[in-house]
């Protein structure tokens, strides 16, 4: 069973809440990117797995981090393994994330 946690983040400095808008903005952007490349693998018949995923990695590495960037990187490969493992006919390839809201799926290693 996966748990979420949802909770407020408040920054003390216009430095701070520059730093977690970025960061906020980098998060679904890297996950989208990386989905946008295994979907169009996915689609000219290609193999999704042959992505090069450090190129992305090192893309955000700056704002994100590294430890960050990959583990947003097994968040896209948790997706993409459940739409290869599903039995449902019906289940739709990976979805995007979205930037509407600012709420984001947080993975905690706990």
């Amino acid at each position: 069973m996966k748990r979420t946690n949802t909770f407020t983040v408040r920054a003390r400095s216009g430095e701070t809440e520059e730093i977690l808008r970025r960061v906020m903005d980098a998060v679904p952007s890297l996950y989208n990117e990386l989905n946008y490349a295994r979907q169009e693998a996915f689609f000219n018949g290609g193999n999704v797995w042959h992505i090069r995923q450090d190129d992305f990695r090192k893309q955000y590495l700056g704002v994100l981090g590294s430890a960050t960037a990959q583990q947003v990187i097994r968040k896209n490969d948790d997706a993409w393994k459940g739409f290869f493992d599903s039995d449902d006919p019906d289940k739709g390839l990976p979805g995007y994330w979205g930037l509407g809201n600012r709420r984001f799926p947080m993975v905690s290693e706990s």
